[in-house]
């Protein structure tokens, strides 16, 4: 896809007829979007088709909450084949956590497996295999089409738009003293990887390192920061992991978190159990909302 999307912000969602459908809310109105038809997210035409959603507030370029409880079900924005994810990537994060500042980004993996939706329940798994279970708020974007050895500089012609992404963690296989560090694992099971609640484009986002990023643990807010404090900017990490390698057109890519997870916030740690809610938001891009269960 080399030229802009048609719309700002993407949804994916289910209407009353259990009928998978992409759309753009309409305006100021969000009782009402505009159905973008096709099945992959690169390449989705506008139809003339408008549904109704539901009587809700004015919309100024954030999905807002409301329009969540409207539609029948809000899934993920879509479904990635490629999940490529930053780590160490904010300097105050690297501070809490006593360690050095990386001189290259630290890529590991997700599966799609791990894809949920942005109320999706989250099932933690049994203790016995992964225990110590943390939150991480991330900036995502998805790449508009295929990147190779390009230039920090030509970086954001191939960005489609952003979205949140919680990085999900069992730091029981993470931690290098008890399983090994072993990033992908701890991070790939199932539902894992809640994403939305939509894909806003670039265009609409403008600078991606000036968003602000708030995380909330039931009522109390656990991590307040800004897309400025990362060490590899949005650019130079798509470049970074473009060079000798193709990173293909639809891939999502995860950032990195900032200060304020479990893992650090308290000693002895206190991880999430099973009942909790996490909220993700980042300015522009609306709110992710978790039950862990």
């Amino acid at each position: 896809m080399a030229s802009p999307p048609q719309w700002k912000s993407i949804i994916r969602f289910e209407d009353n007829n259990g009928q998978v459908l992409y759309g753009e809310p309409l305006g100021d109105d969000l009782s009402k979007a505009t159905v973008y038809e096709g099945s992959d997210i690169l390449s989705l035409t506008k139809s003339d088709k408008v549904v109704e959603v539901g009587e809700v507030g004015a919309y100024t370029c954030e999905l807002k909450e409301d329009l969540l409880n409207h539609v029948t079900q809000v899934l993920a924005p879509y479904v990635p084949d490629t999940i490529l994810c930053i780590g160490l990537n904010y300097k105050e994060h690297a501070k809490e956590g006593g360690f050095s500042l990386p001189k290259h980004p630290v890529v590991f993996h997700k599966s799609k497996n791990s894809i949920t939706g942005p109320r999706a329940p989250i099932p933690m798994p049994s203790e016995s295999h992964a225990a110590n279970i943390d939150y991480e708020n991330e900036l995502c974007f998805v790449v508009s089409k295929d990147a190779k050895n390009i230039s920090a500089e030509d970086a954001q012609c191939y960005i489609l738009g952003y979205t949140i992404g919680n990085d999900v963690s069992s730091r029981t296989w993470q931690a290098p003293d008890m399983c090994g560090g072993q990033f992908s694992y701890a991070k790939n099971f199932d539902s894992f990887c809640p994403i939305g609640p939509a894909i806003v484009s670039s265009k609409t986002v403008g600078d991606p390192q000036n968003l602000k990023i708030t995380t909330r643990r039931g009522e109390k807010v656990v991590q307040s920061s800004n897309t400025s404090d990362m060490i590899f900017g949005i650019y130079e990490i798509l470049s970074f992991l473009s060079q000798g390698t193709t990173v293909p057109a639809g891939s999502l890519v995860m950032t990195g978190t900032p200060p304020g997870v479990a893992m650090f916030a308290s000693s002895p740690p206190n991880f999430l159990k099973s009942g909790e809610v996490v909220e993700c938001e980042i300015e522009k891009l609306g709110k992710l909302r978790n039950e862990f269960i």
